[in-house]
């Protein structure tokens, strides 16, 4: 019987699917450019800022 499994790198994902990390990283730093902009509209009453995410990894 051969097994065959595929080959996985350090986070878990196939290699070959390298858009997963991608769209990690990117939510990732948008989380990071949401935090830094509300920090300089504190005094403001409202929050305008809107992130569009699309896919089913989310």
């Amino acid at each position: 019987m051969n097994i065959q499994k595929p080959i996985k790198d350090g986070l878990g994902l196939k290699i070959g699917k390298k858009d997963l990390m991608a769209a990690g990283n990117a939510i990732e730093r948008s989380h990071k450019n949401i935090s830094e902009i509300a920090n300089f509209m504190l005094s403001e009453s409202h929050f305008p800022y809107i992130l569009f995410l699309e896919g089913s990894t989310f």
